[in-house]
Parts: C-alpha cells; structure tokens; sequence
C-alpha cells in the first residue's frame, strides 16, 4: 500500500516553506515546524493508545491549528480522528459520542466534553504533548485504505451518520479540488468553515496542505473579519471557500468592493444550492467563482472551472463539470423517492427507479412543479433548486427539481437512455432533463446520441443535461 504523507514530503522537501497559520493565537508553523509537532503528538498517541489501535480520538472544538495536527498524527499512529459538531445540542453531541466511543475528547474552553468519553482533555494541551524529537514507529501508521476519520453528517433526513473516510478517500477528494481550482505550492487558503465538516476540513484545509501551499486557520467566520481578511495585502489569500450565504453576506458588508476580491485565484461555493443570481453577480464583478458540489462521502466532486467566466455563466444557467477521479453513473440502487405536485392528491413516485411512461403523463393543476428526489445510500446533495440549476448525477445522491414551472412531462427508455422531458411554460420552447439509465457511465457518448435519436436534442458540449425540446 502506497504511504503518501504530504506534511513529510514538504518537510523534507520545502522545510522552510509556510504551512500553517493560526490567525487567533498568530502561531505559524513551517512544514519542517508541522511535521516534528505531527511527529511527536503521534508518539504519544502510540504511548497511550498503542500503535495501530484504531482508536478514535475526538474533537470539541471550534477552529485551531491543533485539529488539524491531531487528524494527521492519528493517521501516523494508527488512531481515528473524530471531529464532532460543536453546533448541536449537548444531547445530541452524547449521542454522536456514544456512537463514537472515542478514547479521548479533546475539547476547548467553549464546549464541555461528553459524559460518553472516556478521557477529556483541553485541546490547548495538544501541541506540549509528547517529547521533543520523538516519532512514531512506522508500522503504527494506518494504511492507506484504513479508515482515518470518521466524519458525521448533518443528520437532514434522520440522525447523523459516521462517514467513515479512508487516507486514499482524503487524497482524491483533495486531489479533485486541486485539479479543478487553480492550487499551487504558492496558494494560501481561509479556512474560516467549521473543521468538524467536510468542506472545511478537507476542501478549505486538508487541500493545501496536499498542495504543499500554506493555510489561514480562523476560529470561525465573521463576516467583516472575513472581509478584511480577504482583502489584506499582507495575508495574501488566493483561495477561500465558503457557503452561498456566507457569500451573500460578505457581499452586503459595509465597505464591500468587489474589485479588491478580483486577486482571487478561486472563491469556492459549495455546501448548499448557490443561488443563481448569487453567482452571476460575483461572475460580473469579475469575482473568479467555482461554484461547485461535495459530500461528505467523496470531498469534491464537481465545480465550475474558475478560469472561465462564460462556461461559469452557462448563459444564466449554472452548470458543473466532474473532477478528474470520479466517474458519474447512477448506482442500480437509486430510488427517486419524490413526487409529482399539482393541485388535487399528490402523485407519489416513492421506490420507482424508471417509472413507466403511463404512470407520469401529464400534471394537473394550473401551476404544477415537479420535486423529485433519491436518497439512495447518501443523506443529502442537492443537484438542482428552484431557479434551475442543475448538476450532473453520482451515484446513489439525491436528484432534485423544485418548484419548476411546466406543462408536461414525460419519461422513455430506450437502450442506455432514461430521459426526463420537462416543458417550461417559463423558458419558451421548454427544456428537458436527460439522464442514462442506472449505471451507465454519465460520460460516454451512448446514451447522448440515443438522446439525440429520440429527442431530435443534443447534450450541450459542457456536459450539462438540460437539452432544448
């Protein structure tokens, strides 16, 4: 099994190089400064836990560099890291917990530890531990395959569920935001979203210490200290992500002028659908935004290339290509578990995975929307929101068209293709959404010229599966 230690590889490599900085405390530490400090909290991690003990070692705490040097010294050690959600309700942290069974809670100053963990200790202690030189053995160290963390999911549709994510998972989701958003070895990253969630451990985190660059931490977003951060010469952010409402109010801060955010090499928008007209005025101020899609399950996973405004606009419509290491299909065991909404009963499509052409027709009422979507193995993904914005389907990840005005709409098979018809009343001759049929490969050229055969349509160039009807 490939070892691919990235704090080790810069250490040796670019010791002198910048990696992290803890924006509260002003600490920093070079990647020669990380990789002794990870080294020596792993030794003492083998010390307490032994090695390869696969025991979870959890977090309770807002953002601080020592999360981060806990996550990699665990992989060193053998030992699970378990950032929990500092913003849930204390009893729901104990259940998070007891299904955890960490080892040890490190928690901060704000957040009590869970009665359910069988050690507490401050998380400030974090870098005093272990002896000074000290290193792990190297056969403590998990296997690339091995879960490394175990990250717990919002809980939307039920109670929150361990994600358990493996070092190859990390790299490739990482490796995914590298390739898609511009990162080099001179990037430098806000990380200001929580570090018990995906995109601010991994994405906004995790990345450019994969990328050899350097990382801002802050103990959580402000929206005027992130504003002023933004924009500091002295800092020199180039990458920062955030969600669409972060976003929004960056952008309504007093004092807020665009042209000082244009150094951005990339301003990653993701977590939630991303209002259309969100994006379309970062993209006219000349605002380089990726507006993309993630899951806890796969880090990154589609974005729109920041190097390019127009692809970006999709004329007035958003749109995301796929990241270089995954493959878009969908899994035989989707379930679109939506239903069609007009006026009178319902029709519920619950379980059906191609419903029959007669069983769809026509929608009554005078102002029917459609609101489809599969839950499959995931908790959550919004793929489309009601200004319709859309992204390509994965997977067993929800499919979903809310509130879309229309007509008609109407379903077909045939060979690689299912393929959805939706008229808009709103959109003149009226768009359809094109999917293949379960597991089929997104990106071969089957199922689009069968569509093309069936539709008199084709797939635009960019992937999108909106077609003109």
């Amino acid at each position: 099994m490939p070892v691919i230690d990235p704090i080790a590889s810069y250490a040796r490599s670019y010791p002198q190089n910048q990696a992290v900085v803890d924006l509260e405390t002003g600490r920093r530490w070079t990647y020669a400064e990380l990789h002794d400090a990870v080294d020596r909290l792993a030794a003492w991690l083998v010390l307490e836990l032994g090695q390869s003990s696969s025991a979870r070692i959890a977090t309770l705490s807002k953002n601080c560099a020592e999360m981060l040097m806990l996550q990699h010294a665990g992989v060193r050690a053998g030992a699970i890291f378990v950032p929990l959600n500092w913003r849930l309700a204390p009893a729901e942290i104990e259940v998070l917990a007891e299904d955890a069974g960490p080892e040890i809670v490190f928690h901060d100053e704000d957040h009590a530890p869970p009665a359910a963990a069988a050690r507490t200790m401050p998380i400030s202690q974090v870098s005093n531990l272990g002896s000074a030189g000290s290193c792990p053995p190297p056969e403590a160290r998990l296997r690339f395959d091995d879960v490394a963390t175990l990250l717990y999911t919002s809980g939307t549709s039920g109670r929150p569920k361990g994600v358990m994510l493996s070092e190859e998972n990390i790299f490739w989701g990482c490796a995914n935001f590298i390739y898609g958003h511009d990162v080099t070895m001179q990037s430098v990253f806000l990380c200001d979203m929580p570090l018990f969630h995906t995109a601010g451990l991994f994405a906004a985190a995790r990345v450019p210490i994969q990328a050899g660059a350097s990382v801002l931490i802050s103990k959580g977003f402000d929206a005027p200290t992130t504003l002023s951060r933004l924009t500091d010469p002295d800092l020199n952010v180039s990458h920062y992500f955030s969600v669409p409402q972060m976003s929004a109010w960056i952008w309504n801060e007093p004092g807020f002028d665009a042209r000082q955010l244009r150094k951005l090499s990339c301003w990653a928008i993701g977590g939630a659908p991303n209002p259309r007209a969100n994006a379309e005025r970062f993209i006219r101020a000349g605002i380089r935004i990726a507006d993309g899609f993630g899951m806890s399950e796969i880090c990154s996973g589609f974005g729109m290339p920041p190097q390019d405004p127009d692809a970006e606009g999709m004329k007035g419509r958003q749109s995301r290509d796929p990241v270089q290491s995954l493959q878009q299909t969908l899994h035989p065991e989707t379930h679109f578990l939506g239903r069609l909404v007009g006026e009178g009963d319902p029709q519920d499509l619950s379980g059906m995975a191609s419903p029959p052409v007669d069983q769809v027709g026509d929608l009554a009422g005078d102002d029917p929307c459609l609101s489809a979507s599969g839950a499959g193995h995931h908790e959550h993904g919004t793929i489309g929101g009601g200004d319709g914005q859309l992204l390509p389907v994965i997977q067993s990840i929800e499919v979903f068209v809310h509130e879309t005005r229309m007509t008609t709409a109407s379903r077909a098979e045939a060979g690689g293709l299912w393929a959805a018809w939706i008229r808009d009343v709103n959109k003149g001759p009226g768009k359809g959404l094109a999917l293949p049929a379960l597991g089929v490969n997104l990106l071969s050229a089957d199922w689009k010229t069968q569509l093309t055969r069936s539709t008199n349509s084709s797939i635009p160039a960019r992937e999108s599966l909106w077609v003109d009807l």
